[in-house]
């Protein structure tokens, strides 16, 4: 018999303080790096799919001013993870 995927669901609270020390006009997208390569740091994921709901935040304030953290919520299924925000 084949073994049903695995997915696993993780919560991370994601720090985005480093995007502040950018240029004003590249914060918003350097944070969203940011939170792609903390969850294929810690997830091993090969591909991040985020969901519309954590970029609507990521960019709620413009480009500007990103928040300084953000809870998400983390589904891994075999090599894709998907973020989505919590709550």
């Amino acid at each position: 018999m084949a073994e049903a995927p695995k997915e696993t669901e993780k919560i991370f609270t994601i720090p985005l303080r480093k995007a502040y020390e950018k240029s004003q006009r590249i914060r918003s997208p350097y944070a969203m790096r940011l939170i792609r390569a903390y969850i294929i740091l810690h997830t091993k994921a090969k591909e991040v799919k985020i969901g519309k709901y954590l970029n609507s935040h990521v960019w709620g304030r413009g480009i500007k001013k990103p928040p300084h953290k953000v809870k998400v919520s983390v589904i891994k299924d075999e090599n894709i993870a998907r973020a989505e925000l919590f709550g």
